[in-house]
């Protein structure tokens, strides 16, 4: 598996406590940590890993958070409650992620989720300076 700096992982919902009691996964106590269903890994995840920058849905358009800080991926297990020190590329995850400050408005709004499912206004974690900005294409009629 290659592991790559320009990783983004997605973020599909909350997972259910009545899931991380099936699972026997220990409930977290910090206010600013949460347990999330994660979709496929693009590429391979060690962890922990940090993001900075938040994305929202397919277009992946930037959500602008006020003093959003790091966000690290702390522990992730697979379907089955196994724990993993790094997410292979292409895996399911449930992830335990942790923000520096409050969790955002965006993604406490996530739904809360009994399993894997797609939502279609899931968020993506990524890196600042690994994001290519959308330009404005050139009108090459005026040369301009």
């Amino acid at each position: 598996m290659i592991y790559s700096e320009h990783t983004s992982l997605t973020l599909q919902g909350k997972v259910s406590i009545s899931i991380l009691r099936k699972m026997d996964i220990a409930e977290v106590t910090h206010s600013n940590s949460r347990w999330f269903f994660v979709d496929f890994a693009t590429t391979e995840v060690k962890l922990p890993f940090d993001f900075d920058t938040l994305l929202l849905g397919e277009s992946k358009k930037l959500i602008k958070s006020n003093n959003l800080g790091r966000i690290k991926i702390l522990k992730a297990v697979d379907q089955y409650g196994h724990k993993m020190n790094i997410i292979p590329q292409g895996y399911k995850s449930i992830c335990l992620i942790s923000f520096a400050s409050t969790i955002p408005h965006e993604i406490k709004s996530l739904p809360t989720l009994k399993q894997f499912q797609y939502n279609p206004k899931a968020i993506s974690l990524a890196r600042h300076n690994n994001i290519q900005l959308a330009s404005r294409p050139r009108n090459t009629l005026h040369g301009f």
